[in-house]
Formats: structure tokens, C-alpha cells, sequence
């Protein structure tokens, strides 16, 4: 293979360096999602004008980007611990992590009104 006349983003690994990178960000993502964490990142609980209630998972830190976790069918929504687990995981490998509740999707409901944008 020829390599490509594309710019590499400044501060980006390129090559073989760059597959390792990657799999360490992988492996640090997942060491958090295994291993609770003493510090755990600030969790604020936010009602939008619209009445759409979220939890913002702060980042510790500078965040990287942000992150939206829709929760499933689970009757619990955004109160299940496997979420609650994720978000940290998330916020804690330096994401910002927004999780709405969707009140009929924990109702296990989903009409059309529900998914329109």
C-alpha cells in the first residue's frame, strides 16, 4: 500500500503506533467499566424546558466530547445500575455523558410519536 496524500490530524498516532493507541484507549475504557473507581464523576439530574428529564455525567477534567446513553426497555430507565455503570465508565475515560429518560420506552411502549424528531 501507498500512503495517502491526507493530512494527519496534529497530536494523532499514525501507522502501527496507531493501533496500539487505539487499543489503549480501548483497554482504559474498559478497566473502567470492571473496576469501581474511588472517585466517581459529578452526576446532576436536569429537567429541559420541554420536560425531558436527564442526568449529565461530568467529566473529571476537560471532556474529550459528549456522549448520548439512551437507556432501553427497562422499566427503570435511567435509574438502572448497568446504565448508571456505563455512564460513569464513560465519563470517567473523560466523556461528558447525557442520559435522557424516555418515559414510554421505560413503560416498554414505543409509538412513532416517541422516535419523531
Amino acid at each position: 500500500c501507498q500512503a495517502s496524500n491526507s493530512r494527519l490530524s496534529p497530536g494523532r498516532p499514525s501507522g502501527s503506533f496507531a493501533v496500539v493507541f487505539t487499543f489503549l484507549r480501548a483497554l482504559r475504557f474498559i478497566l473502567h467499566v470492571q473496576i469501581p473507581r474511588a472517585r466517581s464523576p459529578e452526576v446532576q439530574r436536569r429537567e429541559l424546558k420541554t420536560g425531558l428529564q436527564l442526568d449529565l455525567y461530568r467529566a473529571c477534567g476537560r471532556p474529550r466530547g459528549t456522549v448520548i446513553v439512551v437507556h432501553g426497555m427497562s422499566p427503570l430507565g435511567i435509574e438502572d445500575p448497568r446504565l448508571h455503570g456505563l455512564c460513569h465508565a464513560i465519563a470517567a475515560a473523560g466523556y461528558q455523558v447525557l442520559a435522557p429518560q424516555f418515559p414510554a420506552i421505560a413503560a416498554l411502549k414505543i409509538r412513532s410519536a416517541e422516535i419523531a424528531i
